[in-house]
């Protein structure tokens, strides 16, 4: 393949071009878009990494690419500063969407473009079909990252990215024309890291979390489990938030997507025991159940009409979460004290906090016991030869 990059007005643009490639005879599938991006923490997967996704009906390739391999050594963080001089300890990621929005017309010019046009004119053409996939390619990219994260069992250093975030980290854009069955290999990843440098971020300190690499082939497996999960609930989603809040000194936000996730779970567990169990002509009925209940009592009954006894969290722990719920109804529904004072005003940083661990440990169990029923049922699925 040939490179060539190119500086426009509108930011920074370049293309790829596989060797020998015809534009005549080009289609939509010969046609993917790239983002390069500086992220602002390092995921430890070694030195270059490569996962590929569907996410939303769309396919993804996500390369990551570490400048240095981390050793699980503590003898080595004394010597990052010296070791790493003006290089980044961060994780660069360049995510490929393998089937953009590309319109006809876009199609059309690009078959008649000729070299004699020039490079500027090449970018032209496909400079208003990128930001058509760049909300895709970032919500890709933080679906993989929730999953890295529930992975590795770590969520310190991690955040999905923003808008903000994206337009402030986004190095290049890159539009690849190649063979629909063509596979980039690591040598072309590897050059197209080298020839695009972004800035350097700056190491932020072991406060962050972890730095040293983990074992690829195990992890790559967990990211794949948590990946399909993330495409069936959503309440995966929101306990990272709840997470990286929390992380972040938020108190009152992470506490609230905290039980956010709790209820997400407890219904998606709910919805589908009672759907395992009912006739099918009252099926409808579990969102009543949930809905008229509301969830402070669920959180009293369920584990004890629903959980099995190995499966239900200590009575102590269904307590203490319940006060999580008692937390979160006091900020959403205003509720003041006789002095006229918000109540959870009156909460200190302990009482919350405690409560939005023990709402995050009830939500593990349901989270389990979800995963418990549907893995049950994939045995049942399979035949038997």
């Amino acid at each position: 393949m040939r490179t060539q990059c190119n500086v426009s007005y509108r930011g920074i643009s370049s293309y790829i071009i596989a060797k020998d490639f015809k534009f005549k005879t080009l289609g939509r599938e010969m046609v993917r878009i790239g983002f390069l991006i500086d992220l602002p923490f390092r995921i430890r997967l070694g030195e270059l990494y490569r996962h590929q996704l569907k996410f939303r009906g769309r396919e993804y390739d996500i390369i990551l690419h570490n400048k240095f391999l981390i050793p699980e050594v503590t003898e080595f963080y004394p010597k990052i500063s010296q070791a790493v001089k003006d290089e980044s300890l961060y994780t660069d990621a360049l995510v490929i969407v393998r089937n953009p929005q590309i319109v006809l017309e876009t199609i059309e010019k690009l078959q008649a473009w000729t070299k004699e046009e020039g490079d500027e004119k090449l970018l032209d053409h496909v400079a208003s079909d990128y930001y058509k996939d760049e909300r895709n390619i970032r919500e890709a990219l933080n679906h993989f990252i929730i999953a890295y994260s529930m992975a590795i069992k770590d969520a310190r250093g991690f955040r999905r990215l923003s808008d903000r975030d994206f337009l402030k980290l986004l190095r290049w854009k890159i539009a690849i024309f190649c063979p629909a069955n063509m596979e980039l290999t690591e040598d072309h990843y590897m050059t197209i890291f080298k020839r695009y440098k972004g800035t350097n971020i700056l190491y932020m300190g072991e406060g962050f979390g972890e730095m040293h690499d983990v074992p690829i082939a195990e992890t790559k497996m967990h990211i794949d489990n948590h990946l399909k999960e993330q495409e069936d609930f959503i309440h995966f989603e929101i306990a990272f938030e709840a997470k990286t809040k929390m992380l972040a000194g938020d108190y009152i936000g992470a506490l609230l997507l905290a039980v956010a996730a709790f209820e997400g779970a407890h219904a998606a567990f709910v919805q589908n025991e009672l759907g395992s169990r009912l006739p099918a002509e009252i099926k409808a009925s579990t969102e009543d159940f949930l809905k008229e209940l509301g969830m402070t009592l669920c959180n009293q009954f369920t584990p004890f009409l629903l959980l099995s006894e190995d499966e239900r969290p200590p009575k102590e722990l269904i307590l203490k979460a319940g006060k999580g719920l008692k937390y979160r109804n006091e900020i959403m529904h205003s509720l003041r004290n006789r002095g006229g004072e918000y109540r959870i005003r009156n909460r200190t940083v302990g009482e919350i906090s405690e409560a939005y661990s023990a709402v995050l440990k009830v939500y593990d169990f349901y989270v389990e016991a979800l995963r418990k029923r549907f893995a049950k049922r994939a045995e049942q699925e399979v035949p038997v030869t």
